[in-house]
């Protein structure tokens, strides 16, 4: 299904971000080191120039396209590397990015399989459909519109996975593996550092090794910590700087863009939506802290409310690829500790990603037929009012959650 929507749609083979990862990639194949600018400047030159991957917005200047083709980090440019090398046109990156995104939706069905205490067969495939091979946002997020997330919940998602394991070689060895590699591809991986720890040493430690847990423990985080920065290790020191630019950047930024779901409050109320965003992240955050003081919530919902925080609420130049890293990983969890829940978030993200699907098709096959109103042509506007109403629906979850077990 993915390949034959890549054969079909063309006309996505020159999207901005695409244009982005394979200039990355380019440089790689050619071994200059992305961080460093200083770095073969004549052909970072004929990179920049060429119609190869040329895209007018990161390609105006050469300071604008070296930011833009060192954005990303070491293992996500080593990836991009490795696609150039083997075929470097546009085809090559997004078959992969669709071939991460088949074997993510292998380890959604392994983790729903275990984790969702559903006793019908047919409904647990029918979830796990929904927000993995036949989810619109992957698919048009990934496979329409060439993206990398993928990747990146893959190796979260895995990195959670195997920490459950009973076998200690496989939790500490696989998961620490996982979980470095999530961290040095996107950093959010950081976030779910928590979990893994608890999962592997307290909720799934049935393995007979007390004695040697505290051993233990800093052997995972030892080997976590070696498969973070083994990957920055030919890239030292520029990557640290560059990178740390650019999470300021990101930060502070001013006006919400592309999926933020801050963009509907920006435009209707231009003067204080950040106040507003500002009290919600720390009202968020608060009450996350007295969940966990008064042990009221579990590490799961921790862990899904500070990726949610971080990528929905904290950042707001990202698109819903990366808003999924956060929406899709954090349906697993709470799924896998209130059913209910999780059956709602998963309903809600297919239902309104089908919609989403539906305006994309119409949009690209039978405008010559008819035109949408200009909002439903701006995809980007769709992804974030999908992110906040995704929001809306997570806060009403969290304070029915923290309700009922205030009065336990």
């Amino acid at each position: 299904t993915r390949l034959f929507l890549i054969l079909i749609t063309p006309q996505f083979n020159y999207n901005i971000d695409l244009c982005i990862y394979i200039d990355g990639g380019e440089l790689l194949s050619n071994k200059i080191n992305p961080y460093d600018f200083t770095d073969k400047v004549d052909i970072r030159h004929s990179l920049r120039t060429d119609d190869k991957a040329y895209h007018y917005w990161t390609c105006g200047t050469q300071e604008k396209w070296n930011y833009y083709a060192s954005s990303n980090l070491p293992l996500t440019l080593l990836l991009f590397g490795i696609i150039d090398f083997v075929s470097s046109t546009p085809i090559a990156y997004r078959v992969t990015f669709a071939l991460f995104d088949s074997i993510l939706s292998v380890i959604i069905a392994l983790f729903i399989w275990k984790n969702w205490r559903i006793d019908l067969n047919s409904m647990k495939l029918i979830l796990i459909l929904s927000i993995s091979a036949l989810s619109p946002t992957l698919l048009i997020w990934g496979t329409l519109i060439p993206e990398d997330k993928g990747v990146q919940i893959f190796l979260m998602i895995a990195a959670i996975y195997f920490s459950q394991s009973s076998n200690k070689y496989v939790s500490i060895l696989l998961s620490s593996f996982f979980l470095g590699c999530s961290i040095a591809f996107k950093l959010v991986g950081v976030f779910i550092i928590p979990l893994c720890l608890y999962y592997s040493f307290v909720k799934f430690n049935h393995r007979g090794y007390d004695k040697g847990k505290l051993k233990h423990v800093i052997l995972y985080i030892f080997l976590t910590t070696v498969f973070v920065f083994v990957w920055f290790i030919p890239f030292m020191p520029e990557v640290f700087t560059v990178t740390i630019n650019r999470l300021f950047r990101s930060i502070g930024s001013s006006i919400p863009i592309h999926g933020s779901p801050w963009r509907l409050f920006y435009l209707l109320l231009p003067n204080s939506w950040n106040y507003i965003r500002n009290f919600i992240i720390f009202s968020f955050l608060i009450l996350t802290a007295l969940g966990i003081y008064r042990k009221k919530i579990e590490w799961e919902i921790v862990c899904g409310n500070l990726l949610i925080t971080f990528l929905l609420l904290v950042l707001f130049g990202g698109s819903l690829d990366r808003n999924n890293i956060g929406i899709i990983t954090t349906t697993l969890l709470i799924g896998s500790i209130m059913l209910k829940n999780g059956i709602i978030m998963i309903a809600y993200h297919f239902t309104a990603g089908f919609l989403i699907l539906i305006i994309i098709v119409l949009n690209e096959y039978f405008m010559s037929y008819f035109s949408l109103p200009t909002v439903l042509q701006d995809y980007e506007f769709l992804s974030s009012i999908f992110s906040l109403l995704f929001l809306l629906i997570y806060f009403g979850l969290f304070i029915e959650i923290m309700r009922k077990r205030k009065q336990v």
